[in-house]
């Protein structure tokens, strides 16, 4: 039975630290039947998958730094035969793909691109979406927005720079509504991030791997936002308690 495991994110959510743990460990993932795709534009965080399923007039982070490129049908195509390939020749049982760029779908034409472009060579599919306390979120976010030169809040309600109070971002119960619609209820998987000591063996989990089968050192390499040398004493010691 082959399940394709799509990460949605949201944003700050540790999504950066579970894309480089899935891209660095690859072997260790095959030696539990699963298989990462390698991504276009980044090999660990797939952008293409919601750059290509968009509707072109939105705007997203990844979209801005990428001004030369055309996001038309023809960049939609070339993503949909990478994706559809990698589904079909890959002999691995659990596929995965993970792009926090994927919660900023919001629209029922936009999961239908992004269902057409999957395709249906397998045989289930598992979304993941992980969500924190929302005021939380937007702080961060906020904060990610002015950390590059330039870039400033927008007035466009839909845009991704848009982070006033009513922003549609932290429209969680849409977000959740529209991946329901397009993939069933009984297929979407979330995680309460504020309730999880770390994210990384959640994670690990909802891919169908048990955390206990990965080792401790992990820990102290991907996931704790401390010092470096809190994350070397502490991470191991707190993985480890996860795991048992």
């Amino acid at each position: 039975m082959k399940t394709v495991y799509l990460h949605i994110g949201t944003h700050k959510t540790g999504s950066t630290s579970i894309q480089r743990w899935l891209h660095d460990n690859k072997t260790l993932l095959s030696q539990n039947g699963h298989d990462i795709y390698q991504g276009i534009h980044r090999p660990d965080n797939h952008v293409e998958l919601y750059l290509s399923t968009m509707r072109p007039e939105r705007d997203s982070f990844a979209k801005l730094k990428r001004p030369e490129i055309s996001f038309d049908d023809a960049y939609t195509r070339s993503v949909s035969d990478k994706v559809r390939s990698f589904i079909a020749g890959s002999t691995a049982n659990h596929l995965v793909f993970t792009s926090e760029g994927l919660s900023l779908l919001r629209h029922p034409d936009e999961l239908e691109r992004l269902k057409t472009l999957i395709g249906s060579d397998y045989d289930a599919i598992r979304i993941i979406l992980v969500l924190r306390d929302k005021a939380t979120f937007l702080d961060r976010y906020r904060k990610q927005l002015l950390q590059k030169k330039g870039r400033k809040p927008s007035t466009d309600y839909w845009s991704c720079l848009y982070v006033e109070d009513d922003t549609w971002l932290t429209d969680y119960e849409a977000l959740i509504q529209v991946y329901a619609d397009a993939f069933g209820r009984e297929n979407l998987h979330i995680i309460d991030y504020d309730k999880q000591p770390d994210i990384l063996p959640a994670l690990i989990q909802a891919i169908g791997i048990p955390p206990s089968s990965m080792p401790a050192q992990t820990a102290a390499n991907y996931r704790f936002k401390s010092s470096a040398a809190k994350k070397s004493r502490l991470g191991t010691k707190l993985w480890k308690r996860l795991t048992r």
